[in-house]
């Protein structure tokens, strides 16, 4: 049996084929989205939808009709279902195809496709995006869910995250609000967190695409001394199908002040390539939060319900 709440879709990294300059990469062939706003104060809140897995999954307008989309952190760039892509004749950019790199080592190879989005009175004109086969997305969402919001959409405005609220809305700049600043930070595209794995530091990528509190690589496991506990087999649906992986069981987890106890973790392959995090910090640590994202710039405030 799959299990819907540890490591549904992720797609920790995407970079170009072939390499190149790094400001072509995110300047010619990947330009960031220029969001615009019809409202100076920000979007209006849009419903969570998909309450079953629990992660951020919003309506958003696309090509004159209303489909789901997951709000995922951990995938550096965006991303739409191939299959649907093709169904609604979009074209394909010129230039070089993007690599995806998923958790479970896959490597897809995806066209790019440039994606005029709406969410909530917020217009995206122009994301450039991966078209990949997200079948199973959909599957772990229970509904067609074509679509992947990523760190290029999330880095060019505010997320507020309303997990308890089951709600979002994107902000042009973080409010002034109450809260507990996270312990994160900016690295390229992504945003890196320090956890606790009993009582021992790690820096994780936070990916609210993940629907556990944390997934680690097995050399993390290792380094923090956990392989020496039973372990159970599982399966994560992941980029491109199904995945095994094992599930071990940590007395306690500390995130931002909270802490957590007897916390299953999932260890997860992840490929051998540089900049790959640790593993994940996923949205079940999230959950209890209203969570303002400022991915831009490298911050998130944890304001409680």
């Amino acid at each position: 049996m799959i299990s819907r709440r540890s490591l549904f879709t992720n797609l920790a990294v995407l970079g170009l084929v072939g390499g190149g300059l790094w400001w072509s990469k995110d300047h010619v062939f990947l330009p960031p989205p220029k969001p615009r706003f019809a409202d100076p104060a920000g979007g209006g809140w849009l419903p969570m939808v998909g309450s079953r897995s629990g992660l951020a999954v919003i309506p958003v307008g696309l090509g004159g009709r209303v489909v789901q989309a997951l709000v995922d952190s951990g995938a550096q760039y965006s991303a739409i279902d191939r299959g649907f892509a093709e169904r609604l004749g979009l074209e394909h950019a010129l230039g070089p195809p993007i690599m995806a790199m998923g958790v479970g080592g896959t490597t897809h190879v995806a066209p790019r496709i440039p994606l005029a989005l709406e969410a909530g009175g917020v217009t995206l004109p122009r994301v450039m995006s991966a078209a990949l086969d997200l079948a199973t997305l959909s599957v772990a969402m229970e509904a067609e869910t074509p679509l992947i919001l990523g760190f290029d959409v999330l880095a060019s405005l505010v997320a507020d995250i309303d997990f308890p609220g089951r709600r979002l809305r994107f902000l042009p700049a973080a409010p002034a609000m109450a809260g507990v600043p996270a312990p994160v930070r900016r690295q390229g595209r992504a945003l890196l967190a320090q956890v606790l794995v009993e009582g021992r530091s790690i820096e994780l990528l936070v990916d609210t695409g993940s629907g556990g509190h944390i997934s680690l690589s097995e050399a993390a496991a290792r380094d923090l001394g956990l392989l020496d506990r039973p372990a159970r087999a599982a399966r994560n649906l992941v980029l491109g199908g199904i995945a095994s992986s094992q599930v071990i069981e940590v007395a306690h987890l500390a995130f931002a002040g909270e802490s957590f106890t007897d916390v299953p973790v999932h260890l997860i392959q992840l490929p051998a390539a540089p900049g790959f995090p640790k593993g994940l910090l996923g949205a079940e640590t999230l959950r209890r939060w209203r969570v303002i994202m400022d991915a831009g710039s490298g911050r998130m405030t944890l304001i409680e319900p």
